[in-house]
């Protein structure tokens, strides 16, 4: 199993797919912790830029793409609590502040799903069912719709850059 990047020697794809949060409601202004903040923007919002600077030099000698997964919590304001909102649309605006920055070279885009079912949805199977059969499609995200995307955007997408693609069977939309 190779150690890392220097097994193979250099990077052509960089999917930025970590995240976080802790669940608060949007309207508990009190429970919204200055730690539940700090968690949420260090990993959703810098670990984004920390890892794309890490990889940039690799990336713009291999004309790479980068693609960050973020949500559509950064675009309406809703979901686990405000912190996680907050932090992606922060990833969403270093989408394409790197785009930007890494062009002509590197690529950048974002996908933000909606619900997906995933083990952060565990124990809300109710609420992902509401929200599913409001979307135009009529279900939540599988992790192979953002998947099938982020591989849409990789191999098809060679002059889209700077874009964020919502990924959530057209709830937004509604």
């Amino acid at each position: 199993m190779p150690d890392g990047p220097g097994e193979f020697n250099r990077i052509d794809i960089l999917i930025n797919n970590a995240g976080t949060t802790n669940f608060v409601a949007l309207e508990d202004l009190d429970a919204m912790l200055d730690e539940y903040w700090e968690r949420a923007f260090n990993v959703n919002a810098k670990g984004i830029f920390l890892v794309s600077r890490a990889c940039a030099e690799e990336l713009r000698k291999n004309r790479g793409v980068i693609v960050n997964i973020t949500s559509i919590a950064g675009f309406n304001g809703m979901g686990s609590s405000i912190a996680y909102a907050a932090s992606k649309a922060a990833a969403i605006s270093i989408t394409k502040s790197l785009a930007r920055v890494l062009a002509p070279e590197v690529r950048v885009n974002a996908i933000a799903p909606g619900v997906v079912w995933t083990r952060w949805v565990e124990g809300r199977e109710d609420h992902v069912q509401r929200y599913g059969s409001g979307s135009l499609l009529g279900r939540v995200a599988d992790p192979e719709d953002v998947a099938n995307m982020t591989i849409a955007l990789i191999k098809g997408g060679d002059f889209v850059t700077g874009q964020t693609i919502i990924v959530d069977g057209g709830k937004t939309i509604l």
